[in-house]
């Protein structure tokens, strides 16, 4: 009998334990995110040889955060919100969280939250814009909440009632200017107040927008960069305007998308001082902003779906964003 109870002991008590947990060791599908090392997780994404010296930066320097805003992180198939973990198949991020963090991440670095209402994340990203040229133009991605907001924008504006569909927005990037190139419209608006959004189609001819390409051309023939790099110019109005010399948008995207070459081109988002407004009722009713107006407004067609919207004063505007087809 003491013979059989040992036995009995030893089958229970050498028994393999069995759980209901899967073995990481499998080849099945697994939830569980895999976690970088803590060296991973401390070590510059660009350089991907100094450490981190803030817990919730991915660079080691100015040098190298300028270099991940400007090229982006050493391994491109990692997520582009972390840079810690690899992508997702056939997705930008490498979970549901970042995913969800993206679509708020600051325009340029893309690694950190924005701040509330600007497009950057704060000081840093803000002294890299400062040492780049007067403005940079920079993607906001489909899911992030400024091409939402501009697309939203876009069709609400959109007044045409015809047969003509309203084509999809492809793109949206972002104009975001120094305090220099601001300073002045910033002014200006002050004074006179009444600040609104207006379209203005042209015409492109360079890859601006297409694959990853954010950097303005130097072709004299590409009205869009031409613009973007002075900004509208009232003393390159053309001399058949229909209200004199002065930079003509239109509250109505449908009427700007006319200029786009067919959605070639793009539309360039502005935001416009308009002041005290002469309304007019009829094409040459005034060849010049009237005194004591500045500006003039042509509310032209059903439901003013064929706007027109002049100022005169180089400084009453600004591009905020582009809108690609």
């Amino acid at each position: 009998m003491d013979a059989l109870f040992r036995a009995i002991s030893d089958f229970f008590t050498n028994k393999p334990i069995v759980t209901a947990a899967k073995s990481l060791d499998t080849n099945e599908d697994s939830d569980v995110v895999e976690q970088p090392s803590v060296a991973e997780s401390a070590r510059c994404v660009v350089c991907v040889v100094n450490v981190c010296t803030n817990v919730n930066s991915v660079t080691c320097s100015a040098m190298c955060r300028d270099r991940l805003c400007r090229v982006g992180p050493a391994n491109g198939n990692m997520c582009n919100y972390c840079h810690r973990r690899p992508k997702r198949p056939g997705l930008s991020q490498c979970s549901a969280v970042c995913e969800e963090s993206a679509k708020v991440a600051c325009l340029l670095c893309k690694s950190q939250p924005k701040n509330r209402r600007a497009y950057l994340c704060g000081k840093s990203c803000k002294r890299v814009v400062e040492n780049w040229s007067p403005y940079l133009v920079l993607e906001a991605p489909p899911g992030h909440v400024t091409f939402d907001m501009v697309e939203d924008k876009f069709k609400e504006a959109w007044k045409y009632s015809g047969t003509a569909s309203r084509p999809p927005v492809r793109k949206v990037l972002k104009v975001i200017g120094t305090k220099t190139f601001f300073e002045p419209f910033n002014e200006y608006k002050k004074h006179i107040g009444n600040v609104v959004f207006c379209y203005h189609g042209t015409k492109k001819s360079c890859q601006l927008g297409s694959a990853d390409q954010t950097q303005l051309c130097f072709t004299a023939t590409c009205a869009l960069c031409s613009i973007l790099r002075t900004s509208f110019r009232t003393d390159l109005a053309g001399s058949y305007t229909a209200f004199g010399s002065g930079i003509y948008t239109s509250t109505a995207s449908n009427k700007a998308y006319n200029y786009t070459g067919n959605g070639t081109g793009a539309i360039i988002v502005s935001t416009v001082a308009l002041g005290n407004v002469r309304h007019v009722n009829a094409f040459n009713e005034v060849r010049s902003c009237p005194e004591g107006f500045d500006s003039v407004v042509f509310d032209r067609g059903v439901n003013g779906s064929l706007n027109e919207t002049i100022v005169y004063n180089d400084n009453a505007i600004r591009p905020v964003y582009i809108i690609l087809f």
